[in-house]
């Protein structure tokens, strides 16, 4: 009753969220598994990447219903995505759990950071050659293998700076390198036994419920206001992990 309570609409909020940011939500389903439910940091990340994949999944429908996914790049990022987030999860199921809570507390604070440079600069090259998006995905990889997460985040706005994507077109791509990466990364900790399945799964329920009006929300918006949002979120999550 406890995991169904807590799962669903709790679930439900992270869905929404990541649906509008262009993430499946773990990001900020980690610190609260961490913090409400005093997991440890590989516990609530295996757990919340039953969510993430299936939020993510579902998210990329949407996102590629609205016209906001580029198939050729949205691959590439995908393969190179994998390889690295194969590599990374070994390293992260090695770190004590305290250790790599620190580290994805620091990791969402820089990038918080990172986008917000990012965004006051134009486009730097603006690539066309989709084959160039083995580097953001690459780079993103390596993310979804250590923290579960960020993978897409990262990459975003490596896309907007040297691809000169918008802001929603870019969270399309992010999602498509974000689903095998987490789907791996999925696999690796639940063969460690680093994931809670019931309310993995009530978060993953109530995730798709939350899911399309995220992405409704977030082709309605600014981008200025989508990016503020999703930096302001970023660094109050990251600042809850560190200081917990």
């Amino acid at each position: 009753m406890f995991v169904a309570a807590f799962g669903l609409p709790f679930g439900a909020l992270l869905g929404t969220m990541g649906g509008f940011l262009g993430t499946g939500g773990g990001t900020f389903a980690i610190p609260l598994l961490v913090l409400l439910l005093a997991y440890d940091q590989k516990l609530a990340q295996g757990t919340a990447l039953v969510m993430v994949v299936t939020n993510v999944l579902f998210a990329l429908y949407k996102y590629r219903n609205r016209g906001s996914l580029d198939i050729k790049p949205a691959i590439t990022l995908a393969v190179s995505g994998s390889v690295t987030a194969a590599f990374s999860s070994h390293w992260a199921l090695s770190l004590p759990s305290e250790t790599l809570k620190v580290y994805y507390g620091g990791f969402l604070v820089g990038l918080a950071v990172f986008v917000l440079l990012a965004r006051k600069r134009t486009a730097i090259l603006q690539v066309r050659d989709y084959r160039w998006a083995v580097l953001p995905g690459a780079v993103g990889g390596v993310s979804l293998g250590l923290f579960g997460v960020g993978g897409a985040m990262l990459a975003v706005p490596l896309l907007v700076m040297f691809f000169g994507y918008s802001q929603v077109r870019a969270q399309g791509l992010g999602l498509a390198l974000a689903l095998p990466g987490c789907s791996i990364s999925l696999f690796q900790y639940a063969s460690h036994g680093h994931v809670e399945w019931m309310l993995g799964t009530m978060l993953a329920v109530g995730g798709l419920i939350g899911v399309p009006a995220g992405v409704y929300c977030a082709h309605k918006v600014s981008e200025r206001m989508l990016i503020g949002s999703f930096c302001v979120l970023l660094v109050l999550a990251g600042l809850l992990v560190i200081l917990k």
